[in-house]
């Protein structure tokens, strides 16, 4: 495997701080030079699998941490990965033993680039279970007993013994869904969480925006289907954490593409019929065109066609030449009917105007009460909510802690390693510790919370600012009249300098200094006056930051209205 420099590094800086100080004289005898057993001291650290759907990584994604761990399936020798596998320099003969104290008896399977001198480096697992053990384990200096390739001592491993490390690794980088969800959350997140859920048959309630008990089944139905939980009695069970995000995002990108995949590539008019013609309807339906699935290239389907060229600027009216026939240009324009259908839209909510005046939504207050079996009031129903939206509590908050809520806390308290046994000190009781976590889950909710309504242009605020700019536009109506030509990202021009002023007179362009170069910013500002008037979906759009001749006549528009 190509091996493993991440834990070294990681390990040193993160929590276990070694600081060993000195280097190790290496013995000028090599192992076969030498009679077994003999003890000899090693540098020892751990690397692991990892597995598709991880909440956390060590890099923060699982193709980075594949990259630092190798693939994770067989080692140098050709034998697959098992517990205790080590991995250790070229001068250590495969099926060589070792005794490591803490953790037993192994057998070296395994070489890595950044396994040299007296480097070892045990395999402690699979997923993130693997992963926690080895960065627990970290990187420990120990004398080992070298036994030589020897049949008549076995191996003998115990893995599950080690301790697991507590908050490690980064959490999973999601594209779309940045934030978790749970019971009683209302935005806009929850709202294309239920449109792609009813879209891909996980969810058949209304969209409503409201993460209510309708939502929460369809995602456990989701989770239950993809064998991301077992049962609902799991932690998480309903709830869209780290690892049904990750699992959902790649569910909907598969399904674009498996969609996108049945697209015919023939050119097909009114009348044909066949495979392709089937192909096409199929893939009508499957993205909410009513089209009969007959083979035929019958009414329906023309109509459907005409639907999606009048939407992608192909034509204008049905009369138009080549209205209702699939060419290659109507190809495209479908894939990317298909592609928005099954893309969150969370990634094209508009960047905010600085200039706005509408207040962003604070971050709910923190735990500061202790609280225990019997308590009553606001503090427990606030508790008690942030449970159910964790998914700890199946009851309506009661204002009382009661047994049930005791219990939840309990739970809670073992998923974030506070208490492992019910008999614990603290146990169902929310002392500083727990509420500490709490408050955190509280506080990162919030920022994003916070991040979301910093980043994003509601409805109010959109009709708001339209209003704006055209009042700005009417009165500075000089900045319009010299944008005259085409310009986009790279170029250098008069016109550029005039463009950078009227997006900072809307208060779109947050440079300093106005200049004739459009770069990155001046890009930036005009994506979003673009979004803002419907002008592109996505800042992927193939015309998304150019100033075209569409973007000069939404402006002229404006002033003359």
């Amino acid at each position: 495997m190509n091996r493993r420099i991440f834990l070294y590094i990681f390990c040193a800086f993160a929590v276990f701080f070694i600081g060993t100080g000195k280097a190790y004289a290496q013995d000028t005898a090599t192992a076969a030079e030498r009679s077994f057993p003999y003890k000899d001291t090693f540098v020892i650290s751990g690397y692991y699998s990892p597995e598709a759907g991880q909440a956390r990584y060590v890099t923060g994604t699982y193709e980075g941490d594949l990259r630092l761990n190798g693939n994770g399936i067989v080692g140098g020798s050709g034998k697959p990965v098992y517990p205790g596998m080590l991995a250790a320099p070229p001068e250590i003969t495969f099926g060589t033993k070792i005794e490591i104290p803490g953790i037993g008896i192994l057998a070296v399977y395994d070489r890595g680039g950044a396994i040299k001198n007296k480097r070892l480096d045990v395999w402690m697992g699979r997923g993130e279970i693997g992963m926690r053990r080895a960065l627990a384990w970290g990187l420990k200096t120990v004398e080992g007993t070298v036994y030589g390739i020897d049949e008549t001592i076995q191996e003998s491993v115990d893995l599950d013994s080690l301790p697991l490390a507590k908050d490690v690794g980064l959490l999973v980088k999601t594209r779309y869904f940045k934030a978790n969800l749970g019971y009683g959350d209302k935005n806009g997140d929850v709202e294309e969480l239920q449109r792609l859920l009813s879209k891909t048959g996980f969810y058949n309630g209304e969209i409503t925006g409201t993460y209510d008990e309708a939502t929460r089944s369809a995602v456990l139905d989701f989770q239950l289907d993809k064998n991301i939980i077992s049962d609902d009695s799991e932690n998480g069970a309903g709830y869209f954490g780290p690892k049904t995000r990750s699992f959902f995002e790649a569910f909907i990108e598969e399904k674009k593409q498996s969609i996108a995949g049945i697209v015919p590539f023939e050119t097909l008019k009114p009348g044909d019929s066949g495979g392709s013609v089937a192909e096409l309807q199929q893939s009508l339906a499957l993205i909410g065109f009513s089209s009969s699935p007959s083979a035929v290239y019958d009414a329906s389907t023309a109509q459907a066609i005409i639907e999606i060229q009048k939407k992608a600027g192909l034509i204008e009216k049905e009369s138009d030449f080549g209205a209702g026939y699939f060419g290659p240009q109507t190809r495209e324009a479908l894939k990317k009917v298909i592609a928005d259908a099954y893309t969150p839209s969370i990634e094209n909510l508009i960047v905010s105007n600085p200039s706005t005046t509408l207040s962003p939504p604070k971050p709910p207050a923190a735990f500061t009460d202790t609280l225990k079996k019997g308590d009553r009031g606001q503090e427990v129903r606030k508790l008690q909510e942030e449970l159910r939206r964790l998914n700890f509590l199946r009851i309506a908050p009661t204002d009382y802690f009661g047994e049930v809520t005791e219990h939840a806390v309990f739970k809670f308290q073992q998923s974030q390693n506070i208490v492992k046994n019910s008999d614990d000190p603290g146990a169902g009781y929310v002392g500083p510790h727990t509420r500490e976590r709490l408050s955190l889950m509280v506080r990162q909710r919030g920022d994003t919370s916070h991040a979301i309504a910093e980043a994003t242009k509601t409805a109010q605020y959109i009709a708001k600012q339209k209003e704006d700019d055209k009042k700005n536009l009417q009165t500075n109506e000089s900045l319009v009249a010299v944008l005259g030509e085409d310009l986009r990202y790279g170029q250098r021009h008069d016109d550029v300098r005039a463009l950078q002023k009227m997006l900072k007179t809307l208060g779109y362009y947050e440079g300093n200094l106005l200049s004739d170069y459009f770069g990155d910013i001046t890009r930036d500002s005009l994506i979003a006056f673009q979004m803002t008037y419907g002008l592109i979906n996505s800042k992927n759009d193939a015309n998304a930051g150019i100033f075209d001749a569409r973007t000069r006549e939404t402006i002229e528009k404006i002033v003359q209205s």
